[in-house]
């Protein structure tokens, strides 16, 4: 189980640093360096 944990954190942490999805959070809810700094 702590395997699949640590790939997903990994699935997450790509999908939450790719620009697209950046943008899209941006839009949305709020700036994209907000959640740089929280990430």
């Amino acid at each position: 189980m702590a395997k699949n944990d640590r790939e997903r954190e990994g699935y997450l942490r790509r999908f939450f640093s790719s620009p697209a999805h950046s943008r899209s959070l941006s839009t949305t809810e709020c700036p994209p360096a907000q959640e740089d700094k929280d990430g």
